[in-house]
């Protein structure tokens, strides 16, 4: 019987080692597919961060050209300026400003994120933090255009729009006053107010830059652990 007996306790314990192999080999090819997909999924963030690096570098770009075309305006305008040449006046009349759009920048934009597959937590929050940092930025952004649209209601005061209609309606158009135009106080004023905007507006873009670089540098360092 004691033979029995020992016999019969090493084929349980053979069946028991045997059991917790098989669990750690599952265990160790569940933890390996989801580091794959950990993988997968950072590198589809990484090329998702990089195209937003390379958009607010376009960005930076588009606001040193706004800097330059608001500078025209003002040494432009005035209580006494005559008309500059047609290609500047056409810069004045180009009354736009950047609109920035990036990936993750936004609650909404963010909702398709799935993070849980990321383990490192630090990045997680990295991540998540993005459209805060983002959305000090856009009400900058919110506030331009709407100085620019003020903009063009005055500009339309002025100079009616009809005639950069390509159709002859045949009948008179009214005034072109460019003079009028260009010496409105009101319009230079809220070019003065756009300045102002834009610089703010391009320090805040340097942040939401940084924190998109932070982001960068953190999935680098994750990706080169699955390597």
């Amino acid at each position: 019987m004691g033979k029995y007996f020992k016999y019969a306790i090493g084929e349980i314990l053979l069946v028991v080692i045997g059991i917790l192999i098989a669990l750690q080999i599952n265990n160790w090819s569940d933890k390996s597919k989801l580091m794959e997909q950990e993988k997968v999924y950072l590198k589809q963030l990484l090329h998702d961060f990089m195209a937003n690096k390379e958009g607010i570098s376009y960005f930076k770009k588009a606001y040193e050209g706004e800097l330059k075309h608001l500078d025209v305006i003002l040494r432009h305008t005035g209580p006494n300026v005559e008309i500059p040449s047609d290609k500047i006046f056409d810069s004045i009349q180009n009354l736009n400003t950047p609109n920035v759009e990036l990936l993750y920048a936004t609650t909404e934009t963010q909702t398709d994120l799935n993070l849980d597959l990321i383990s490192n937590n630090n990045l997680k929050q990295t991540i998540k933090r993005f459209p805060i940092t983002y959305k000090f930025y856009d009400g900058n952004e919110r506030g331009l255009d709407e100085l620019v649209i003020e903009q063009r209601k005055i500009h339309q005061q002025y100079i009616p729009l009809i005639i950069n209609e390509n159709k002859n309606y045949g009948q008179e158009f009214h005034p072109i006053d460019t003079v009028g135009f260009l010496r409105n106080k009101e319009f230079q004023n809220i070019t003065v107010d756009r300045l102002w905007v834009t610089r703010t507006a391009i320090n805040r873009l340097k942040s939401v830059e940084q924190h998109n670089d932070s982001i960068v540098k953190l999935i680098e360092i994750e990706l080169s652990k699955h390597d």
